[in-house]
């Protein structure tokens, strides 16, 4: 079966198919700063997909993948909706459950390297990898990223993101009697609720108060990735990474952009080499002043989260200033702001009257209201 017949992911993946899933251990992410060497990207030209699949499968075979079936333990995942795939390739996300127990459901995130772009096709970026070692770069990176997150929620921590149900892998016939091709999936927990990117996109009329709330318990969240986990969305975290439950309660998803300091090969990391620095965070405040981590993306005063903001602040970023120093001058959960950067943010800013007369404040120990 070659490419040009091979159906495309809301096909193969379609409510109804099963699938024969597997316990497996990801790699470990790689890359520039990281333990684990990149593979070398192989450039092809009009390649069949899976014949190149077959030819470079994904990393870490596990040794029983070429056991017989009656000698390897699985479960059996049932797909009942098909959600997404990127438009110019990713992961495909789908509804499933398992066969030994269809009141639970899940979300399986598949890494198919299918659905990835060859190197060198329109639409690609600029990263030097073929199809394969895109797929087995995400996988390597959202399951790292899940797992750090598992690990310390009974730690006391809060839960940030869906609750991770392990790393699988399973095959997939092909043209070739025999010969497999291997895919792998993570699974998470289902979650009831609306990603804000949607709440934004289908215009929903949603309270400032809310929104305020709403971006406050995105930054503690962030804040608290990035010193406990050692994770940073190095400016890619937006309203399409964030669901709000039905609860009211938020959870990430998506981190094939981050980066993971846990794994890198030198220390980098605040926590690991400031001498005699709190064991603490730095503060939101300086951390995002004002719109400051997200501004990448777009070319905004305030980047993907120009319209989930109250528009005075959009307007005027002076508001969200404001509200930044209010909201956390005094919080013991992060680090005092160091005087020097206060100083600067007071006039080299030209930072209007009221947001310097709540520096100074600040400055002073005096209370803020």
């Amino acid at each position: 079966m070659s490419s040009a017949t091979y159906p495309p992911a809301s096909e193969r993946y379609a409510s109804g198919i099963k699938l024969n899933i597997r316990a497996h251990v990801p790699p470990e992410p790689w890359g520039p700063n990281y333990h684990s060497k990149r593979p070398d990207a192989i450039f092809v030209n009009r390649h069949d997909r899976v014949k190149f699949a077959l030819n470079n499968p994904p990393m870490d075979p596990c040794p029983w993948e070429k056991l017989p079936p009656d000698e390897q333990e699985e479960e059996t995942l049932i797909i009942e909706r098909y959600i997404q795939q990127k438009q110019v390739g990713g992961s495909t996300v789908v509804v499933c459950h398992l066969e030994k127990d269809p009141s639970v459901q899940y979300i399986a995130k598949i890494y198919d390297g299918l659905d990835y772009p060859f190197l060198g096709e329109p639409g690609t970026d600029n990263e030097d990898m073929d199809c394969m070692s895109r797929a087995d770069l995400d996988y390597a990176l959202e399951a790292s990223s899940y797992i750090l997150m598992e690990t310390r929620v009974g730690q006391g921590h809060p839960v940030v993101a869906p609750r991770y149900h392990d790393s699988w892998t399973f095959p997939l016939q092909t043209h070739r009697p025999g010969y497999p091709r291997w895919v792998r999936m993570i699974l998470l927990e289902f979650v009831e609720g609306e990603v804000m990117q949607d709440m934004i996109t289908q215009n929903k009329r949603v309270r400032k108060k809310k929104r305020i709330s709403v971006l406050r318990r995105v930054i503690e969240a962030e804040r608290h990735l990035w010193w406990n986990c050692l994770l940073s969305f190095k400016g890619s975290l937006g309203p399409s990474k964030v669901i709000i439950r039905k609860g009211g309660t938020l959870a990430f998803i998506g981190f094939t952009s981050v980066s993971l300091y846990h794994y890198f090969n030198r220390r980098v990391h605040p926590k690991h080499f400031i001498e005699g620095a709190p064991n603490k965070a730095m503060s939101p405040i300086e951390q995002y002043w004002p719109f400051q981590p997200i501004v990448e993306e777009e070319f905004t005063a305030c980047g993907p989260w120009r319209h989930w903001l109250p528009e005075s602040w959009v307007a005027d970023v002076d508001l969200f200033a404001q509200w930044l120093i209010k909201t956390w001058a005094y919080s013991d959960k992060y680090q005092p702001l160091p005087v020097e950067w206060m100083f600067q943010k007071m006039f080299q800013d030209k930072r209007k009257p009221e947001t310097r007369e709540l520096m100074e404040k600040m400055l002073k120990g005096e209370p803020i209201t």
